[in-house]
């Protein structure tokens, strides 16, 4: 059962490893496509709002 812990133990540590280099690399991308979609929304939002007032 203690080697089962240990077996987990070093594969989580494995992954942890892995993904936290790729997060950090992944995650400034998908803030900068959550602007590149926030964007023109909000450019639409305030051409229609300009248009109604």
């Amino acid at each position: 059962m203690g080697w089962l812990l240990l077996l987990v133990g070093l594969i989580l540590t494995v992954f942890d490893w892995l993904i936290k280099p790729i997060v950090l690399v992944f995650e400034p991308l998908l803030s900068l496509s959550a602007l590149a979609w926030v964007g023109p929304l909000l450019f639409i939002w305030l051409l229609l709002a300009k248009n109604e007032s």
